[in-house]
């Protein structure tokens, strides 16, 4: 599954539930860089690179994010969803992409959806988007 515009992962978010990252290594080889769980927001490499002060600072926020914490999707959320993804299925990641942790996404899932869209100028998900 194609991660690479990054987005919310939904899904597959309990503590035994890994999503396996790969990155595209070269000859058609991929390798595999790390794991992610649902309710994490994965963001762009070119948005990683023009908004990663703002991003640490988000992602610097931590605590609990249970089911209790909702989830505010826009009509313009970018989602990855998981939930039917086959057993050993994984997401393709660029290097220099940022996760932010589920506590964090939960509480800032509005300003990290502007951040990434503004970081891919081509999205159309930027369209009409107001200023960060």
């Amino acid at each position: 599954m194609d991660a690479r515009h990054g987005g919310l992962i939904v899904g597959r978010d309990g503590p035994d539930d890994d999503i396996p990252m790969y990155q595209f290594i070269g000859d058609g080889i991929f390798e595999i860089c790390g794991l992610m769980h649902g309710r994490e927001y994965i963001v762009s490499r070119e948005a990683a690179l023009k908004h990663v002060s703002a991003l640490q600072a988000i992602n610097s926020e931590t605590g609990t994010a249970d089911a209790d914490l909702p989830l505010r999707f826009s009509p313009r959320s970018a989602v990855i969803n998981t939930n039917l993804m086959p057993p050993g299925g994984a997401i393709w990641v660029d290097p220099g992409q940022y996760i932010i942790n589920r506590f964090a996404t939960a509480k800032h899932l509005d300003s990290l959806e502007k951040l990434n869209a503004k970081g891919n100028p081509a999205s159309y998900l930027t369209i009409g988007l107001p200023e960060v």
